[in-house]
């Protein structure tokens, strides 16, 4: 396993730039993109994507919610529905549904890169806490739903597969874990990783075959 560490704090896409480089230069297989919150992994998987866009087979991203309260929610009692504190979507994402099979790379502008990371009506409720201070509660239905997904992407065309990102909410999901882990070995994975206690990513970073680019990481 190979490791960049990139001084100073350049733009994304200078960023971007230097790990597509190094990484080239690994002749690894999958790529991961790591770092404490706040580091930017995201942000940097974007500028990363004119590099891969016509060779995704799809993706499976992730978002966290606050919702606003909606004062004309109501329950079937006819009491105010407050919604979760806060709330992880998954979502299935396919280079199809934004036309990446038929636009050059290059016309794809930064906001319409962004919208992939925009969580549809559709998503899955992943895990949700229901008040302030709450822990995140899991909800498995939604982990065997990405299972699926993942277990489907393993037969569709290109080579790399999106994902952001791994933590540690899948961590009570095995089924889940062992899927993420079997895709490792049809497909290279272009990936987002929880610093810490991600179950998924610790696996993955152990892996010959990966690179790791550590936003953490300074001038040496």
């Amino acid at each position: 396993m190979r490791r960049s560490q990139n001084p100073a704090r350049p733009t994304p896409a200078e960023l971007a730039g230097q790990i597509q480089t190094a990484f080239v230069s690994s002749g690894c297989r999958h790529l991961l993109i790591t770092g404490l919150p706040g580091r930017g992994k995201s942000t940097v998987l974007q500028a990363l994507l004119p590099w891969y866009l016509p060779r995704l087979a799809g993706g499976l991203l992730s978002a966290l919610q606050t919702p606003a309260a909606d004062p004309a929610g109501l329950t079937a009692a006819g009491s105010a529905a407050a919604p979760p504190y806060r709330r992880v979507v998954l979502w299935p994402w396919q280079p199809a549904s934004n036309g990446a099979r038929d636009d050059a790379v290059a016309v794809w502008p930064p906001e319409r890169v962004q919208k992939i990371w925009q969580a549809p009506p559709e998503a899955w409720l992943a895990g949700e806490s229901l008040g302030k201070g709450q822990p995140l509660t899991v909800k498995p239905v939604a982990f065997r739903e990405a299972a699926g997904y993942l277990r489907a992407l393993g037969g569709q065309p290109g080579d790399f597969v999106l994902l952001d990102e791994l933590g540690w909410l899948e961590n009570s999901q095995p089924a889940y874990l062992e899927q993420v882990q079997t895709l490792a070995g049809q497909k290279r994975l272009l990936a987002v990783i929880r610093k810490q206690g991600s179950a998924a990513g610790d696996r993955l970073r152990a892996r010959q075959d990966s690179f790791t680019a550590d936003l953490d990481c300074g001038p040496a």
